[in-house]
């Protein structure tokens, strides 16, 4: 069986080949472990790195302890926002102070944001790890430094939300688009608009974007799991990418009690919403989700401003006023990352031997 891979339609040099076109999502704040993202790689899919929110010392530790497990190819994913060389301190909205009153927390009046890297510290960090290909969330790089990537080897994927970010990233030569449906856990991507959220499923945006000819790889993300995933490769989907069936499994970074609070959550409905970060997000409908209904700053400030009241939520293991992303799926269901990987190589087997 011949391998997948990216290739940029002008003849350049094939850069990543995975025996399973099948990508694990880079799910920040935690979700993911080195572990995680070694065990997909090392078994013929394609792990992610994620970069947001780290520092750099805390992206160049996870990507050590990756790459003492595996040398096998990863993405890493990164942030795409305005330049922030320094911490930007601003006051907290009241309704967060008074949240974070009812949960027990002593009075702060302010939160931080702090610096983002420099896009040369990804590209920096690529080179180094030998890693052979970036993602980008929540906007594009420039064309001048998706070829500075692409120079030395290094492969750019664009998340896009609907047809008119696709065209964009097209204009920026990238090597591929990850096609981000409504469905999707976690923040959407959007960067052209953000403000309504997408409402096109994955399927929907998959089968428009491949009818447009764009002539690049496309990456399905949200909402697929092992009973519907056979859909999308049938839509025109050249990869997969699947994020909350991992969080849900062994190696995940989430605690076995939020597990067990998701799995065992009566009526679990999530919903997208802006009011907790001040971008659109698929969450659970839980009391946090209830109560910032809409936001006091757009992102990131927002998803600063409510940090700490998330965090201690779920460290204290209160998940009613935790951020717990989560894609939209019929059900729910714990599965050890290893027997995830084995039926997920099954389908993509079975898929093309059904060919």
């Amino acid at each position: 069986m011949s391998s997948r891979s990216f290739e940029n339609i002008r003849g350049r040099t094939k850069l990543i080949k995975v025996k399973y076109p099948i990508i694990q999502a880079p799910m920040a704040g935690g979700v993911v472990t080195a572990e995680l993202v070694a065990r997909v790689s090392n078994s013929g899919l394609l792990g992610s790195i994620p970069a947001g929110y780290l520092s750099k010392e805390s992206l160049e530790d996870f990507i050590i302890k990756t790459r003492n497990l595996t040398s096998a190819p990863v993405i890493l994913n990164v942030f795409v926002e305005d330049y922030r060389e320094t911490s930007i301190i601003s006051p907290k909205p009241q309704r967060i102070i008074e949240a974070e009153n009812r949960l027990g927390l002593s009075l702060e009046e302010s939160f931080i944001i702090p610096p983002t890297l420099h896009v040369n510290d990804y590209l920096e960090l690529a080179i180094k790890y030998a890693i052979p290909a970036v993602s980008t969330t929540f906007g594009l790089f420039s064309p001048e430094v998706t070829a500075s990537f692409q120079q030395n080897g290094i492969s750019v994927l664009a998340t896009v939300t609907n047809l008119e970010e696709a065209y964009l990233a097209k204009k920026h030569n990238v090597d591929a688009l990850i096609i981000q449906g409504s469905e999707a856990g976690g923040h959407q991507g959007s960067f052209l608009s953000t403000t309504n959220a997408n409402q096109f499923t994955t399927l929907e945006l998959t089968k428009q974007i491949r009818e447009s000819n764009l002539g690049l790889p496309l990456v399905a993300a949200g909402g697929i799991n092992l009973q519907n995933i056979y859909q999308y490769w049938n839509a025109g989907a050249d990869f997969l990418q699947l994020g909350t069936l991992f969080m849900l499994s062994d190696c995940a970074g989430i605690s076995y009690e939020q597990q067990s609070f998701i799995l065992n959550k009566p009526s679990l409905a999530t919903e997208l919403t802006k009011g907790i970060t001040g971008k659109w997000v698929r969450s659970i409908k839980n009391e946090l989700f209830n109560y910032l209904d809409f936001p006091d700053f757009n992102y990131p400030a927002q998803h600063y401003a409510s940090s700490r009241l998330r965090a201690m939520a779920k460290n204290s293991g209160n998940f009613e006023w935790a951020g717990i992303w989560l894609g939209q799926h019929d059900k729910y269901q714990f599965i050890e990352t290893d027997k995830l990987i084995v039926e997920l190589q099954h389908k993509y087997l079975e898929y093309i031997n059904g060919l």
